[in-house]
């Protein structure tokens, strides 16, 4: 990687290339938010507005109400969330949830604010499960964000 003819070898740049951005994402948090693809032009519009939906709502919604706010069944909504982002729409709801939980971690007033309470807010009624979806996104307790 080092020698300057390296940069000239398609092959090596090809296969470098995913490497060193999955590297780079991996130690540098990026500060895109799941609301941007609410945004992306590339994306159909039924599915804008099922995440717009999912955004606005976040806590209390369930798959059947997604496909309702955009006039699909809920075996489309799935469908349409497999297809084009990969993931379910129920994981992608509480990938949003654990999200604002964290942004309130951060926020969070160390002498008021639990946990647990943060956690309830945001739909997570186990606070053992959340702090285990916490720390294999964010690579440390939802306690320890709290602290910071």
């Amino acid at each position: 990687m080092a020698a300057a003819d390296t940069a000239h070898q398609p092959l090596i740049i090809a296969t470098m290339a995913p490497v060193l951005a999955g590297a780079l994402l991996d130690c540098y948090p990026s500060n895109l938010t799941e609301q941007d693809l609410a945004g992306d032009r590339a994306l159909p519009g039924t599915l804008k507005g099922a995440v717009a939906f999912i955004h606005h709502r976040a806590t209390d919604i369930s798959v059947n109400d997604v496909a309702a706010a955009v006039h699909l069944t809920p075996r489309a909504v799935q469908y349409l969330f497999r297809r084009q982002l990969d993931t379910t729409p129920t994981e992608y709801m509480r990938r949003v949830r654990l999200h604002r939980a964290h942004q309130d971690l951060l926020a969070g007033d160390r002498s008021s604010a639990t946990v647990t309470e943060i956690a309830q807010r945001w739909g997570f009624a186990h606070t053992g499960r959340f702090a285990v979806l916490y720390r294999q996104k964010y690579g440390q307790s939802p306690h320890a964000t709290l602290m910071q």
